[in-house]
């Protein structure tokens, strides 16, 4: 279970009167529908060399009958249980705008998740820094990349962990400093994904590789696919 903040009590100007303000559990969703969004300069599962989304789209419908859209708007988020943003400012150097952000905080609210997936050539995107500054986690990607595809393990106690035996494989990731969120996939000292929970609705994941679920061929080691199901799984009675 990820650390949550707990948000603080408050006095009234007017006595000594305390207004709790922490609501009694953490919000999850109840969708049933995936976003995989490709805009703000992000990849495109067409792309040479990266392939697509469709291997794992067909996986988590056949699994949950959940419907995967693909596109490059963002609107409301507040009806998808997760949104995989594949890379944002790899193909053009941009930031998410005000209103953009208020999209992606609207949908954390509602208890989404959101996964943000780094690639390669994006170790260093200032979509990805700006945006997680923007929400407050306390996670970036560093700059530096792995030389080399990785077998990372999961951290224990996640939710994100259920079912992973062997590992999942990462082709050649970007490096993440974790600032006090919970490193999730690692080798050894380096962390190549990190999650954190800002209160109590939906959490930030950050990849440093969006190749590990598209259709290059990473999916058929079994505990990537798993580990894209325990994205999908943020409901704790799932």
């Amino acid at each position: 279970m990820l650390m949550l903040l707990t948000l603080a009590c408050f006095k009234g100007e007017s006595g000594d009167s305390v207004v709790d303000t922490e609501p009694t559990q953490i919000t999850y969703p109840t969708t049933e529908s995936v976003l995989v969004y490709q805009g703000h300069g992000g990849v495109s599962g067409d792309q040479s060399g990266n392939g697509g989304w469709s291997d794992v789209a067909e996986a988590i419908t056949g699994q949950y009958g959940f419907a995967v859209e693909e596109r490059n708007s963002l609107g409301d988020l507040t009806q998808f249980r997760t949104v995989f943003m594949i890379s944002p400012g790899e193909q053009e150097d941009v930031v998410l705008g005000a209103n953009a952000v208020a999209d992606v905080q609207a949908g954390l609210d509602a208890g989404t998740r959101l996964v943000i997936l780094a690639g390669q050539n994006n170790c260093e995107s200032r979509a990805i820094q700006t945006l997680l500054e923007d929400l407050g986690a306390p996670m970036r990607l560093t700059g530096e990349l792995a030389t080399a595809p990785v077998l990372t393990d999961v951290a224990s106690g996640l939710q994100m962990s259920k079912n992973i035996s062997e590992g999942v494989l990462l082709s050649t990731p970007c490096m993440v400093e974790t600032g006090g969120a919970d490193a999730v996939l690692y080798e050894t000292r380096d962390v190549y994904s990190a999650a954190w929970r800002g209160g109590w609705g939906g959490d930030v994941v950050l990849i440093g590789d969006h190749r590990f679920a598209d259709d290059t061929g990473k999916l058929s080691n079994r505990d990537n696919l798993q580990f894209v199901f325990n994205l999908i799984e943020v409901d704790p009675d799932f």
